[in-house]
């Protein structure tokens, strides 16, 4: 029986060079917090590390296991009636994994998230983070026809982003709506609140709003600390001033080839991953490429 995956794929600046900063990353002591030196990087209720990585002349790949300690489940016989928590050591709790591949010759990075794997969003902080630097960034590519639409438009009206903090539920915090953005930004931390929309909006179209702002948003995106899963990244334009302005959300016009794997769930074996998205990479290498900006 096979399961099927969605391999997401992200372009990175042309200047920063991820092998040097990933391989930074790896040398770091596993057994060890972020704060002592290691590369395990703690959050509240979650830690989330770098567990397997080889580099080699075409490929850096990766597995990044994130481990949660505040949501783990209960065991239970419904035929026996019986409820029982799972009791977990204090340095233990439910694993999610993404596998990460990086293709050297197009500076592609590929994410293969499990179940409630870790997102982009996160795999940036980790790697600023641990690397101890800021100037980590990733775009998604986007699907052909959506790229070349966006690419024709003169004038973007607006962006907006809809990000989600954290593996919590509570409702979005209104205090940040009327805020200057890097206040926003501050007080978003401060409350610990759970989602924030972030809208660069331009009412007069007196030129429009230019496309690298989508780029700049992805910058501060990557600014907030934590947890992050981008929901929305929803631009709206415009050939020209008089006509009316089209939608594309970029999260869900993302490039994603899927990928047939032998298991489900929130975990994945790393071999079996290798061998099949090199398998996808290698016959999608030209399509990939022409993606890029």
């Amino acid at each position: 029986m096979t399961f099927t995956r969605r391999l997401e794929f992200y372009e990175l600046p042309s200047s920063f060079n991820f092998p040097s900063i990933i391989n930074k990353v790896h040398l770091k002591p596993l057994n060890k917090l972020h704060n002592a030196g290691g590369r395990i990087l703690k959050y509240t209720n979650t830690s989330i590390a770098l567990v397997k990585f080889d580099d080699d002349i075409d490929y850096i790949e990766g597995l990044l296991v994130r481990v949660t300690s505040d949501d783990v489940p209960m065991k239970a016989s419904l035929l026996r009636n019986h409820f029982e928590k799972i009791i977990l050591k204090s340095d233990e709790g439910i694993a999610d994994m993404t596998y990460f591949i990086f293709i050297k010759s197009i500076k592609v990075l590929c994410l293969l998230p499990a179940k409630n794997g870790v997102k982009w969003g996160t795999f940036v902080n980790y790697v600023n983070e641990i690397a101890e630097i800021n100037d980590f960034e990733l775009f998604p590519l986007i699907n052909k026809d959506a790229n070349k639409t966006l690419n024709s438009w003169k004038h973007i009206t607006s962006i907006l982003a809809e990000i989600k903090i954290g593996n919590n539920s509570r409702p979005t915090s209104k205090a940040t709506q009327q805020l200057p953005l890097g206040l926003a930004l501050d007080e978003t931390k401060r409350m610990n609140t759970a989602r924030i929309k972030l809208e660069l909006y331009n009412p007069k179209r007196k030129g429009g709003l230019v496309a690298n702002l989508v780029k700049q948003l992805s910058k501060t995106i990557s600014s907030l600390s934590g947890e992050l899963e981008v929901k929305h990244l929803t631009i709206k334009g415009s050939n020209d001033s008089d006509s009316q302005d089209a939608i594309i959300d970029l999260i869900s016009q993302r490039f994603m080839i899927s990928v047939n794997l032998g298991s489900a769930g929130r975990s994945l074996d790393y071999d079996e991953c290798s061998s099949a998205v090199k398998t996808v990479i290698q016959n999608q290498i030209t399509a990939i490429g022409e993606l890029i900006d």
